[in-house]
């Protein structure tokens, strides 16, 4: 035994003994090892806990941990292996950012497979007209997350290397804020487009109005949002002027309220009034989705006797609304003509006096 660690001690490559080279190999197998335990016994504990729980976020864990791949492991274990063996400093500085390169690629990767578990839940939260804008602009974060974790390694391994930063950080500034300026109006669509998103005054399919224009919304992009008039054009309009407006969205009514006014005549007896309120609200009742509030004698009107109505629609759908307001008011004509009560309308009694 002697013998042999003699001789592997006695014969040596590029600086190094064969027992160093052993060594080396020696601990790169141990660390591999090692790594490959842990990252089971984490990945089993952490699968265990998921089944235990409700949440979904510990599903995103999961994910985190399956994203570091066998390079994240072999590139750690050759950078301890890589500590036991002397090479030349240049030629260690450059392997050394080789395998942070390996080892941060892994990460972001395993980063990006985390992002996109949480999307996954909260898309299952969204409802399916949303989706599609919700997933863009959650990929595009994405991708900006990413890009920027790329740049600060990147940075760090050039300080690292001996290179000055400080001039190219500098100048990235500089040019930052002329991209900026130039791509001004793209960039001001693209941050109201974000904030859409994440403050929802409205989503695909909502009908909605904004200053003199409406419909519905069919598209929301990145620079402008399409919209379907009653007419059936498509109206574009960019996303920097619809965070700047005032929006009325007809999508999240639960129900409509509809209030209208009919007057009788004056000849209409005391009897007939006071039955008035009981026969609107009977009509009105009739109909499932209605609901009645109220039905009085509100004023004397210079030609008519005039009630005040008011009634609410349960649903969110215009044709509905439409649809039974034309029903009650053809069966408050009907009940009226059955009962002999007359709408009034402007008329005038001239006297003649001799």
């Amino acid at each position: 035994m002697e013998v042999v660690l003699h001789i592997l001690q006695q014969y040596e490559l590029f600086s190094n003994s064969m027992w160093q080279y052993l060594l080396a190999a020696c601990y790169f197998i141990v660390a591999m090892i090692a790594l490959h335990i842990f990252r089971s016994i984490v990945l089993k504990r952490a699968v265990t806990l998921a089944k235990k729980t409700k949440n979904q976020y510990d599903d995103a864990v999961i994910a985190f941990i399956h994203g570091l791949q066998s390079k994240f492991y072999i590139s750690i274990s050759l950078y301890i292996a890589l500590q036991h063996i002397t090479m030349p400093q240049r030629v260690m500085q450059v392997v050394s950012v080789v395998l942070l390169l390996l080892v941060v690629y892994e990460i972001i990767h395993a980063i990006a497979d985390f992002f996109d578990a949480l999307v996954e839940i909260y898309l299952g939260r969204v409802t399916k007209k949303g989706r599609g804008h919700a997933k863009a602009m959650l990929r595009i974060l994405r991708s900006f997350i990413v890009a920027i974790l790329w740049v600060l390694v990147i940075l760090v391994i050039l300080s690292n290397l001996g290179i000055n930063v400080t001039a190219f950080v500098a100048s990235l500034g500089i040019g930052g804020i002329a991209v900026a300026l130039a791509l001004q109006n793209v960039l001001s669509d693209f941050f109201s487009s974000f904030s859409i998103f994440m403050d929802k005054p409205f989503q695909v399919g909502d009908y909605i109005a904004i200053g003199e224009s409406s419909g519905t919304v069919r598209y929301i992009g990145l620079k402008t949002t399409r919209i379907e008039t009653l007419r059936g054009e498509e109206l574009v309009m960019p996303n920097k002027e619809i965070t700047n407006a005032q929006i009325q969205n007809f999508g999240q009514l639960k129900r409509r309220r509809e209030s209208f006014t009919f007057g009788v005549e004056y000849e209409t007896s005391k009897k007939k009034l006071e039955s008035i309120p009981g026969i609107v609200g009977h009509v009105i009742k009739k109909n499932s989705i209605v609901d009645f509030d109220r039905c009085n004698f509100s004023a004397f009107g210079d030609f008519s006797l005039n009630f005040d109505c008011v009634y609410y629609v349960n649903s969110n759908q215009f044709i509905d609304y439409v649809t039974v307001k034309e029903k009650i008011l053809f069966a408050i004509l009907e009940e009226f003509t059955k009962n002999n009560i007359g709408f009034a309308y402007p008329t005038q009694v001239v006297k003649l006096q001799k």
